[in-house]
């Protein structure tokens, strides 16, 4: 799936999603990759094998990933799962952070617990969990 400029996605079980601009998944969304150069909302939960990240995105349920990196600000409502993070910027969870490799420059929050086999935060803003 590619996406240039804005539109909304009922959301569903996807290959490779490329979004260039802004997007609003209005539910669930599984994928093996995901980039996004730009904004995406995610209305629901967020499964992705990949996800990459130059911008801003909002997941409104819980984020399973295996990688996660980029830039930018990323907030996530519920929980955040992942194998390996590596991100610049924000990153802003409702629930608990539980990773293999947690690598961020910036600024975060966790409302809840943060759980890391390798844990290396470069403090440029508040931080709190």
């Amino acid at each position: 799936m590619k996406i240039i400029g804005e539109t909304t996605s009922s959301g569903g079980q996807f290959g490779n999603v490329r979004i260039t601009g802004q997007c609003t998944f209005k539910s669930d969304l599984d994928c093996s990759r995901m980039s996004i150069i730009g904004q995406a909302e995610v209305q629901g939960k967020l499964r992705a094998g990949d996800l990459k990240l130059t911008g801003e995105a909002a997941v409104r349920g819980a984020i399973d990933a295996g990688r996660i990196g980029g830039q930018g600000q990323l907030n996530i409502s519920s929980r955040l799962r992942g194998e390996q993070i590596r991100f610049t910027g924000e990153i802003n969870v409702g629930g608990d952070c539980e990773v293999g490799d947690l690598t961020i420059s910036g600024a975060f929050d966790v409302n809840g617990l943060v759980s890391a086999e390798r844990l290396e935060l470069k403090m440029y803003g508040p931080c709190k969990a």
